[in-house]
């Protein structure tokens, strides 16, 4: 009985028809032609203009830091030694170990020195100010 509520409808729908447009159209033909002049009448200067010019590249000594990520990503054997995962070798993680100093890494400087120190000391005072206040 379900069959005679859709008999009148369609099972399957019809495919519909493709329009076929034509490039060779005078007014496709007319668009494409303004198009080009308005291309052609932009000056290329403006096309770049606004983007910054690159610095030169400066050469610069590696960090600690980066010569570790370096010897661990590309570099398999060092001094004998293999590169381990924490990108230095037995040796030199021992050295580490003992007196605190890796390779590359520059004897600390007295005004950096000081100025951490302050800097710390500027922190902790920003920390207890704040602990008070809630109190």
């Amino acid at each position: 009985m379900a069959y005679r509520i859709w008999k009148g409808l369609p099972l399957v729908k019809k495919k519909s028809k493709k329009y076929k447009y034509k490039s060779s159209g005078k007014d496709s033909k007319a668009r494409a032609e303004e198009i080009l002049k308005l291309i052609r009448s932009r000056d290329e200067k403006r096309i770049w203009h606004g983007f910054p010019e690159r610095e030169p590249v400066s050469n610069r000594p590696m960090d600690a830091d980066n010569w570790q990520t370096f010897k661990k990503n590309f570099v398999d054997l060092y001094g004998g030694e293999k590169v381990k995962e924490t990108g230095m070798t037995d040796s030199e993680f021992f050295d580490w170990f003992k007196t605190g100093k890796r390779e590359l890494e520059e004897p600390p400087n007295k005004l950096r020195a000081l100025l951490s120190e302050l800097h710390a000391h500027e922190n902790a005072a920003a920390r207890n100010k704040k602990s008070v206040k809630k109190k």
